[in-house]
Order: structure tokens, then sequence, then C-alpha cells
């Protein structure tokens, strides 16, 4: 390319801030056991924050013209919410969903760390752009008329964490050739099929532009997807309860490659281990609910409930969605021997192996945290109520 015609090109940036909100534990207290409630929570009883993105394009023109666009839009696609209910609940081991990659394969596990041949595979990220402009769907699994597919290289990620929120930038450059008028981007998820290195492509979020981009033959485009947990003043927090740190690390090295990166941040066991692996490919995960009755005190470091009581067996949490939202759901009944009291409970994900060269080194990871506004007081041989919804808005 002749370096007079280089132009700044256009930068398109996507702030996918990610919106949670979780229904507090209920319970019912009695002088008999008490008796569940039949009544199944789904996301029209929870309140809702938009899971969205705001896309700013300018176009840096050759004659010194700069043009701006903006959209805000809902890109997510059911890989994601596959990925994302897989990897932080436990999925492979209770009721796993399935992946769909742009080739037609359907996977439910992909590696991460494998302890064997394979150890080192990561999922890590890629952009996609096209000219089609088919509106987004959940289900979309590719653009509409693909382009270019380019992996973002480490030189093209940052990462930084101001204590309340994460935001994470991945940056790729497409120099045109030829002209062509860009109508749709879309986020990658690059992941190796279990037990092999061959890496698939699952698209996480698409977006086709308000305005299509024009770029004539030499022009630059840069396209950067943010993606964000971010300050309450826009959605949420990662800490302010139910929500730990542990859940966005584990979301940021694994659903957003930072492993992959060297760039992966560090959670904590339940034991005080700190690491950056958790490698889901030898030693599987399993959802579990944790009850304690310590002084309900939160914080988003925390990394187990503060005076455990029970522990449960495996639990689903559970995954669906409709045109206008994706929900993961828990409803638990738990009986209790002992009469107790329960003023927290914790969801915890189990054997989780923070060791890629070995499977004996399994550990335990609080994710969510939800301190009892009221203290529940259970009888002997009594039965608690713990449910849960996490809400995501996936379209305007």
């Amino acid at each position: 390319m002749n370096n007079t015609k280089v132009l700044l090109g256009l930068a398109l940036s996507i702030l996918l801030v990610l919106a949670l909100f979780v229904m507090y534990p209920l319970a019912r207290n009695s002088a008999k056991p008490a008796k569940l409630e039949d009544k199944a929570s789904g996301p029209g009883t929870a309140l809702e924050v938009p899971l969205m993105n705001i896309i700013t394009v300018r176009v840096y023109r050759s004659d010194g013209r700069v043009e701006t666009y903006q959209k805000v839009g809902d890109p997510w696609t059911q890989n994601f919410m596959a990925a994302m209910a897989n990897f932080l609940f436990g999925r492979y081991n209770t009721n796993p969903l399935s992946l769909y990659a742009r080739d037609g394969q359907v996977k439910t596990q992909v590696e991460t760390e494998y302890a064997g041949s394979y150890s080192g595979i990561n999922p890590y990220m890629a952009i996609g752009i096209g000219t089609g402009s088919i509106a987004p769907s959940f289900y979309d699994v590719d653009l509409s008329n693909l382009i270019a597919l380019i992996d973002v290289a480490a030189a093209g990620v940052s990462v930084t964490d101001n204590g309340t929120h994460i935001i994470a930038s991945y940056t790729i450059s497409y120099s045109a050739s030829s002209a062509v008028t860009v109508q749709e981007v879309g986020l990658y998820w690059k992941a190796a099929d279990y037990g092999t290195n061959t890496y698939r492509y699952y698209l996480f979020a698409r977006d086709v532009l308000t305005a299509p981009v024009i770029l004539a033959s030499g022009d630059v485009l840069g396209v950067t997807y943010t993606i964000a947990c971010v300050t309450y003043t826009i959605a949420f927090l990662y800490n302010q309860p139910p929500m730990t740190y542990n859940f966005a690390a584990l979301m940021f090295n694994y659903l957003f490659g930072l492993r992959y990166y060297d760039k992966a941040l560090t959670f904590t066991t339940t034991d005080g281990t700190a690491a950056s692996t958790a490698d889901f490919g030898v030693v599987k995960g399993y959802a579990k609910v944790r009850f304690g009755n310590g002084v309900p005190s939160y914080n988003s470091k925390m990394v187990n409930v503060r005076m455990p009581v029970l522990t449960t067996s495996n639990v689903v949490v559970n995954a669906n969605n409709n045109k206008t939202h994706f929900w993961f759901s828990l409803l638990l009944g738990y009986p209790f021997v002992n009469a107790t009291t329960v003023t927290e409970a914790g969801l915890i994900i189990d054997n989780i192996d923070i060791d890629p060269t070995s499977s004996n080194n399994a550990k335990q990871l609080l994710v969510l945290y939800f301190p009892l506004q009221n203290p529940v007081s259970v009888p002997a041989q009594g039965a608690i109520k713990f449910t849960f919804n996490i809400v995501f808005r996936i379209s305007p």
C-alpha cells in the first residue's frame, strides 16, 4: 500500500455493557418442615438492566473531514449464553448447552489448558467484517456475508481494572484492496475442540451498522470491541452482591481470552489459593450451593461464605431465552437435618483444576454470594427454598 494514500481510517468501538440482575434467595419458616413453592421464576419476575453496546464510528477522510456515526444495540448470541453457562456454572457435568461453530459443528466442551498433549490450549478472540444487512438474531452463528475474519493479536488487547469494573478492548485492522461497503461486524470466540488443538470460530456478538461505511481501495478499517463489567452509573458493578470478582475474572480469562493473551486476571479459591488458571477440560466443574450462618458481610474479593453450615450436592443452573432476554436460573429446595439460621448463601463451582499439568489439584470457587436481607430460621428436618435469576436483555 502506498504510504501517501494511507488514511487514518475509521475507528469502530463497541461497548458491550454486562448487566446482571439476580433475585435474592427466598425461604419459609414453619413449625413443620417447610414446603417448597411450585412457582417457577423467570425473567418476568425480575427487574432488568439492559445488556447493551454503544457503537461509535469515526471516519477520517483524506481531505480532513471527520464523519461520526453512533448506534445502540444488543448483539449477544446463543453461543455467548451457552459458553457463559458452561464455564461459570459447571454445566459440563449437569446440563451442558450447545455451541454452534460457523463451520456447522456443534460442541459442548472446548479446551482450556488440557493437562496432556494439548496443555496451554485456550480460547481467544477474532473479529469479523461483512457486507450483509440482515438484522441481527440471537441465533446467528456467522455474519450474513463475511468478507474478512481476523484473529486478534496480543498487541491488540488491553485490559484495565479500577477496583470496581473491568474493561477489555480487542482491536484489529483491515485494509481494503478494493472498494467495499462494510455493513456488519462480529465478535468471535476461537476455541479448540475438547481433547484436540483443532480450533473453531463461535460467533459471540453481531451488529449491523446503522450507517454503512464505504471504503475505497487502500482505506484502512480499524475495529475495536470493548467488553466491560461497568460502573453502576451504566449497568453493573462486579463489587456489589451477588457478583464476586471471581465471576468476572473467569469470564474475562476464558470467555474473552485474557488467559490466551497472557493477561489473565487472578481469582482466589475457597481455600485462599490465588490462581489465574482454571482447567475445565480435565476436572470439570460442578455447581453447588453453600449456605452459611455468619454475619452476611459482602465484598467483591470474598472467597467463601462467612460461616458454612451446609453445602448441597450438584445442582443444575438452567438457561433459557426469549426474543428479548436470556437468563440463568436456579430453583432449589434443600432439607436441613438440624435447626439452623441461614444468613447467607453462595454459588460454588466445585472441582476446578488450577494446575494444567495435573488433575489432582481440584479446588472450589465461590462465584456468587447472596447476603440474606432477613435471616431465615429453618427448623430441624425443614427445607429452604433458594432461587435466583441472572437476566440479560439481548434486544433493544
